[in-house]
């Protein structure tokens, strides 16, 4: 049994390949970073082969067995295929015309005032570092390198309510992005102030590198250290196969390795000797991508169908402090569904931990079977969008692609973060570039000197 659902694998996964390839190949070059085929890899990983583990050795994969600890071979198999009618919309949706048409009527917004750039990036990095100690100071925790996992969560606790202050540390990668973005668009132009640029960017990566080591965010991690390779292949030089394979194999390390440290594997004094090690840092990527037991559970689970209803809540509530809104919800958006699926485990978290039930369970539990077209395929069309507009490093649009394309692990685990991503996006667009934008159109076409 477990060999037919491997070749089963197989064969969805090389179609599904071959689907995104050529989606791809109208766009750029393909390669393992080029957006359909990175985003249908990561889909086959959590939805395809994770599945196989249930079937191997189900005591090992399950990773909530308070809810669940039994899979029917039927019902993985049914939603095997539900998950490649779902990664197949993804792509199908990636290559409409549509997606073309809508970037071609969305307005140019091009950096041309650095000084208000630069003046916003210093202000936002202070902020952060601010934010952080009081972070920290949550918790009586001396230094940025004492913090452990129960620490973080007392500071997440204590911290509470006052949660829109680290948005300036949560988006530090998006700062650095903003910083090299504008240094790749003052190339090849006598311009005062790249060097500055590049020296900010620069002490914003090592900044949000720290913080987030500190915070244990892996989704923070892996989007900051992704960033920059994906910054070179589209704006610079194309990065090779062997680079590319190099780097994704670093990045599931340090995903495996922040995941042994959270679950406390690390921080004991349980001595692994190199192959118990690497079986358990394959064990802690595998349980970053446990979306399939969100899908299992949600279309076992669900009764009343949320139409769309998380996703708007996901958007607007995200951002809007307690202080604006005291009586604002506890649990709304994807965490709601998790609650839906596996009540009071955010309380057992402490209200400081989510475990987001997956793209595909988002989708479902909104829109019913539907779902599984309705969520990938409109993914797919807005990263078309966004790589149409984005691909220009002079364009505001690159502070969509990018981030999207770095936090795609993050976007499978929960569609609704998605939109909460989106409108913050909009926001830095409307505060920093349109300005900018908006300047340039009341000056000369080249790039304004203050």
């Amino acid at each position: 049994m477990v060999l037919t659902f491997f070749l089963a694998a197989f064969a969805a996964s090389a179609f599904l390949l071959w689907v995104a390839y050529s989606g791809d190949s109208g766009l750029m070059r393909p390669s393992l970073l080029s957006p359909a085929i990175l985003t249908t890899l990561l889909f086959l990983l959590g939805y395809i082969w994770r599945p196989l583990l249930y079937l191997i050795d189900p005591y090992q994969a399950v990773v909530f067995r308070e809810y669940h600890d039994q899979f029917d071979p039927g019902m993985i198999a049914l939603l095997m295929l539900a998950a490649t009618v779902g990664i197949f919309s993804f792509n199908m949706g990636f290559r409409m015309r549509l997606g073309g048409r809508i970037a071609a009527n969305l307005p140019e917004l091009e950096w041309r005032n650095r000084w208000y750039v630069i003046a916003f990036l210093v202000t936002a990095g202070i902020i952060a570092v601010i934010v952080m100690r009081q972070f920290l100071a949550a918790a009586n925790v001396p230094t940025l390198f004492a913090i452990s996992v129960d620490v973080r969560r007392t500071a997440m606790a204590n911290f509470k309510g006052n949660g829109p202050l680290l948005f300036f540390v949560t988006n530090l990668q998006t700062w650095f992005l903003m910083a090299t973005m504008l240094f790749l668009a003052l190339k090849g132009r006598v311009a005062r102030g790249r060097k500055l640029v590049l020296i900010l960017a620069c002490m914003l990566f090592v900044l949000g590198l720290i913080c987030y080591v500190a915070l244990l965010s892996r989704a923070g991690i892996v989007s900051l250290i992704i960033m920059l390779p994906l910054i070179i292949h589209y704006y610079v030089r194309p990065v090779s196969m062997t680079v590319q394979l190099l780097l994704l194999s670093v990045l599931a390390a340090v995903i495996g390795l922040v995941g042994l440290f959270m679950v406390g594997v690390l921080a004991s004094s349980v001595s692994l000797d190199f192959g118990a090690l690497v079986g358990a840092i394959l064990w802690r990527i595998s349980g970053t991508l446990d979306q399939f037991e969100g899908l299992y559970l949600a279309v076992e689970r669900t009764a009343n169908f949320h139409f769309g209803s998380s996703f708007l809540q996901d958007a607007i509530l995200t951002y809007v402090p307690r202080a604006l809104w005291p009586g604002k919800p506890e649990v709304y958006g994807f965490v709601m569904l998790q609650n839906d699926l596996m009540p009071s485990l955010y309380q057992f978290a402490g209200l400081t931990a989510t475990f987001p039930v997956g793209f595909l369970a988002e989708a479902y539990m909104n829109f019913g079977v539907a779902g599984f077209v309705i969520g990938p395929m409109f993914y797919g069309l807005l990263l078309r969008v966004f790589v149409e507009k984005g691909r220009d490093p002079r364009s505001g649009y690159a502070l969509f692609l990018m981030p999207i394309l770095a936090s795609n692990i993050g976007t499978i685990r929960s569609l609704g973060g998605l939109f909460g991503g989106l409108i913050f996006g909009t926001v830095v667009i409307l505060v920093v570039v349109r300005p900018v934008w908006r300047a340039a159109m009341r000056r000369a076409p080249q790039l304004a000197a203050s």
